[in-house]
């Protein structure tokens, strides 16, 4: 996993680097918790592994029918009810 940086100089006119301080330990802790799967919330956390644990299948449906859709610009008409800035009122393909 990436570590994550926080360029903070351009909040100190908003936020002490005591606050800062005090924020380093909760993001740790938080941290903690997320990579550990503990703590309240924790059947929830699968959001963490979705940018490599994903349904792979779908995935590829889902860019086929985008093709799909591509090659078929009156699905799309279809689909908006609008050609030339007019309701379709027949669609002929």
């Amino acid at each position: 996993m990436k570590k994550l940086s926080f360029d903070y100089s351009k909040a100190l006119g908003y936020v002490r680097e005591e606050e800062l301080s005090f924020m380093k330990e909760q993001v740790l802790t938080a941290e903690k918790f997320l990579k550990e799967k503990n703590g309240a919330g924790n059947d929830f956390l699968g959001w963490i592994e979705l940018p490599t644990n994903y349904d792979k299948a779908e995935f590829e449906r889902i860019k086929a029918a985008a093709e799909k859709i591509k090659k078929e610009p009156v699905l799309i008409k279809q689909l908006k009810g609008i050609e030339n800035g007019r309701k379709i009122t027949k669609i002929s393909s």
